[in-house]
């Protein structure tokens, strides 16, 4: 009887510090589980694509998506998008540029929009959204102003892939944070938190 009393025991201790550890360290688990592999949500083709800002900052419209060009340090990411003389909308990164495709007129412009590029015919650009396989549990967060937390939460992120009938190709990658409520089911996955969410690559090749 005793052994099965410490047994019992020492299996409710391996399952508390396992489900303790879940707690406090299931968002770094989730991002090493995300570097094997993610769940593919939907694959969007990009026929319109509007930037907002500055040249060297602000935010990236597609459809209803705003995706912002500030990296998970808060600050911009270093890139610019800039009209070259032949109307192009060009995009410059780590030394390289692609040009991304035709400026559409001001006139027809969404609303807020300082370039609005469409792509060239040939062209292969699309948006990828995806989600982590796993989720963590967050009884521990609390919000002081509304008393409504989020019990759990995953990552999700959307993958920018542009290709050039010349060779070249843009690629750029957002992680965001998606929160689930249980009245309300998961949230839209557009959070962040400082150090890992945000514009995590932005790479032109060859």
């Amino acid at each position: 009887m005793r052994r099965i009393i410490l047994r019992t025991l020492l299996i409710l201790v391996c399952l508390g510090a396992i489900g303790l550890g879940w707690i406090l360290g299931g968002r770094q688990m989730t991002l090493l589980v995300d570097r094997i592999g993610t769940v593919v949500i939907e694959r969007i083709p990009i026929t319109e694509l509007s930037c907002e800002g500055a040249q060297t900052g602000g935010t990236f419209r597609l459809g209803s998506r705003m995706l912002s060009i500030t990296g998970p340090d808060n600050h911009p990411v270093p890139l610019s998008i800039v009209p070259d003389e032949n109307n192009k909308l060009v995009l410059f990164a780590s030394g390289k540029s692609v040009p991304l495709g035709d400026l559409v007129p001001a006139s027809t412009q969404e609303p807020g929009a300082t370039f609005t590029v469409r792509p060239d015919q040939g062209d292969e650009a699309f948006l990828t959204v995806r989600r982590s396989f796993l989720s963590w549990p967050t009884p521990l967060d609390f919000n002081f102003m509304t008393g409504h937390a989020p019990s759990w939460k995953r990552h999700r992120y959307y993958y920018l892939s542009w290709k050039k009938r010349s060779g070249s190709e843009l690629n750029m990658l957002w992680r965001y944070e998606q929160y689930f409520y249980p009245s309300e089911g998961w949230t839209a996955g557009e959070m962040t938190r400082e150090g890992t969410t945000g514009l995590i690559k932005a790479e032109i090749s060859p």
